[in-house]
């Protein structure tokens, strides 16, 4: 599906985002909210997006009890203080995209990251640009959002050890309107589809189904 995005310059760097990189990548399974976005681009400052940023839902419903809470220290915010990383390539986004309003997924407005080298990369690799996993489309190129939406103190943990983030699969993906785990900060292959946090290998050493039709993400 053709896209336009609206590109807005990142912020000067003032503090970097550190956090280590996982030993293992499940790159083929990965499917984050990227999935069917609408967006156009526009150079322009960061701080002129920030505007649109929404803040996390008050009171927050409280996640399964089994999860331990965080520490501060362990709860990455945003907006960044600069552009982070790509996971993949170690490509640093110039700009800071921003989701357009008619976005059939929620996520209007939303400012996020993405590595435009690894998009490129793919499109240029794949037959008709586009890229499939055996579960659901795959949008390459996508890093993180740049907002606090999804992410809570008690979160299943990341690779990173940080808390991850809540987010929504496309509605034209293989999992259409669920819920999934995500590394907030985009800086691990972290990904569960169930509510237990169990990533799709956990599950399948432990014998569980690798979805949970009945996660239904609660901080979107």
């Amino acid at each position: 599906m053709c896209m336009g995005r609206r590109s807005i310059k990142a912020r000067e760097p003032s503090s970097p985002v550190h956090a280590p990189h996982p030993a293992n990548s499940i790159d083929d399974d990965l499917s984050s909210a990227f999935q069917s976005l609408s967006v156009h681009s526009v150079p322009g400052k960061a701080t002129t997006s920030t505007q649109h940023i929404q803040a996390i839902p008050t009171p927050l419903p409280t996640p399964p009890p089994s999860n331990p809470s965080f520490p501060p220290s362990k709860i990455p915010t945003f907006p960044r203080s600069q552009p982070p990383k790509c996971r993949r390539c170690g490509w640093i986004p110039k700009y800071r995209n921003t989701v357009l309003p008619s976005n059939p997924n929620g996520n209007a407005d939303r400012p996020y990251y993405i590595c435009v080298k690894c998009k490129e990369n793919s499109a240029n690799s794949s037959p008709n640009g586009r890229t499939k996993t055996s579960r659901q489309r795959d949008k390459p190129g996508w890093i993180s959002w740049d907002d606090n939406i999804g992410i809570h103190r008690k979160n299943s943990p990341c690779f990173c050890g940080y808390a991850s983030r809540q987010d929504r699969a496309g509605v034209d993906s293989y999992y259409p309107g669920g819920g999934f785990w995500t590394c907030a900060l985009g800086a691990c292959d972290y990904l569960s589809y169930r509510e237990d946090g169990l990533t799709i290998r956990e599950a399948q050493e432990k014998g569980f189904d690798s979805y949970d039709d009945g996660f239904e993400p609660w901080l979107l």
